[in-house]
């Protein structure tokens, strides 16, 4: 389960997020919907750790992992994968959300290797 408490994201005097509260619940499917600068990419940015939030706690499986480094984050199971960037045009959704896990772990899993292994951006 994914939990954010008053989960806050500015750039400068831009309000990307504020104070948003959700539960998102192990084994469902959910959309993030609206228009451009909303703050569907601010806050899956945030919650990945790729940016740091300005305020607020974001729980994964009851663990606060507000402003940890993605490289624990994605350790934990917790993966974004932005869509249609083509950063590994021949995987798919599941190797490519694999792939993060994995190559946090230092194992590539098309190679077995070593992360740059598979290291196609």
């Amino acid at each position: 389960m994914i939990k954010t408490l008053s989960l806050t994201k500015t750039f400068g005097p831009t309000i990307a997020l504020e104070n948003l509260s959700t539960t998102i619940e192990e084994g469902s499917i959910y959309g993030l919907v609206g228009s451009n600068g909303a703050g569907k990419s601010s806050t899956l940015r945030t919650i990945s750790g790729l940016v740091k939030p300005s305020g607020g706690k974001i729980l994964f499986a009851g663990e606060d992992i507000t402003g940890k480094d993605p490289t624990q984050i994605v350790t934990q199971g917790v993966t974004l994968v932005p869509e249609g960037r083509r950063i590994f045009p021949d995987m798919t959704v599941r190797e490519t959300s694999r792939s993060a896990h994995i190559c946090a772990r230092t194992t590539c899993p098309r190679t077995s290797s070593g992360c740059t292994a598979c290291s196609r951006a």
